[in-house]
This record gives structure tokens, sequence and C-alpha cells, in this order.
């Protein structure tokens, strides 16, 4: 068997071993970190098509809030309806809304 070496003078086969054994313990969190930057990019990609959330909260006139209150809303150009009930705090959440203009119903 023949053995390279580099232009420094040091063996190429022992270089490689040394950095498998090197990779080899770094593997899994290097998988752990290529997944996780995968991860984050496909989230700020999702957060960048255009959409809104629309985040409120219901309360009568006293102030208290009104827990399980239909809110609608419908999109005036293209009818697109979405519906939520609120929670027992009187919040809602209304995702993926495209922009334009929208009448809310309670």
């Amino acid at each position: 068997m023949r053995t390279i070496r580099s232009y420094v003078g040091v063996n190429i086969s022992d270089h490689l071993t040394s950095l498998r054994r090197r990779i080899g313990f770094a593997g899994p969190e290097l998988l752990g970190a290529i997944l996780l930057a995968a991860v984050a990019v496909t989230a700020a990609i999702a957060q960048t098509n255009g959409a809104a959330t629309l985040v409120g909260t219901v309360t009568d006139s006293s102030g208290s809030v009104v827990a399980a209150a239909k809110v609608s809303i419908v999109n005036l150009a293209t009818s697109f309806r979405s519906e939520t009930l609120t929670s027992s705090e009187g919040d809602y959440f209304i995702p993926y809304l495209i922009p334009g203009t929208y009448q809310i119903t309670l």
C-alpha cells in the first residue's frame, strides 16, 4: 500500500483518520445544528408570505372580558370568511389573513 504525503510532509491517511474521529464525535451535534438551521429557515420563509394575524380581546361595556363570543371576519374583496370563539380570557386569534379590507362582527 502506498502512503500519500502532503506538501508539508503530513501523512494524509493519518490526517483523515484523525478528521474522522473528530467528525464522529461532532456528528450528532453537527446534525442537530443543521436541522435547527433548516427549521429556522423554513419558519422564516413561512412568515414572509404576506399573511397577517388578527389578535384581540372582546370586552363588554363595563370592561369585563367576554368568553366564548363568536368573532367573524370577512374579506370584502374575496368573501373569504373565518370564525373563532374567544377564550375564557376574552382573547381571539385569527391567522393567515391576506392583506385587504375586512368586516369584523361579534
